[in-house]
């Protein structure tokens, strides 16, 4: 993982030349299903994007590095209440963005959502984005994600975010 990391930031680094975009900003969403689904309702997260290209191109491509933050609730099972501890993630993963007409953004992100608490596991995480990109400033975008870490570890969520251009 730390190799991994070290090779994303030196792509970063030596594309700086390019026309490249740094974004960031954050999301609030709620569960969509799931096995998780009645023990994680909420989620909400900060999320970073280098996307290499021109804004302005029909087709992007970058890397995404978020912080995502899913707190446990407290469950009736059998008739006993049970505590589900919080779910937080650090998801890293590759993003694409096909732009139409300068303002509507649609794309995917793919990677691996690296678990921040030991009883879960990490997994796959995949995110996919729908945003109205505001003169190239600032993007709201709806969206739908899921780290699917095992089989009764499927936490999706839907929500909307924000993010703001930074470079």
């Amino acid at each position: 993982m730390k190799k991994t990391l070290f090779i994303l930031i030196g792509i970063c680094l030596l594309s700086l030349p390019l026309q490249a975009q740094w974004k960031v900003g954050g999301n609030f969403a709620s569960a969509s299903g799931g096995s998780a689904t009645d023990a994680y309702n909420i989620s909400f997260g900060v999320d970073a994007y280098y996307m290499f290209r021109n804004p302005d191109a029909f087709f992007k491509y970058g890397f995404n590095a978020s912080l995502l933050f899913i707190p446990g609730q407290e469950v009736d099972v059998l008739g006993s209440p049970v505590k589900f501890e919080n779910a937080n993630f650090l998801p890293a993963s590759f993003a694409v963005r096909f732009t139409f007409f300068r303002v509507l953004t649609l794309g995917p992100d793919v990677g691996y959502g690296l678990s921040l608490n030991s009883e879960i596991p990490g997994g796959l995480y995949i995110k996919g984005i729908l945003g109205l990109d505001i003169a190239n400033a600032v993007e709201v975008h709806l969206f739908l994600s899921n780290v699917n870490a095992g089989e009764n570890n499927n936490f999706t969520s839907g929500g909307i975010g924000f993010l703001i251009h930074i470079y």
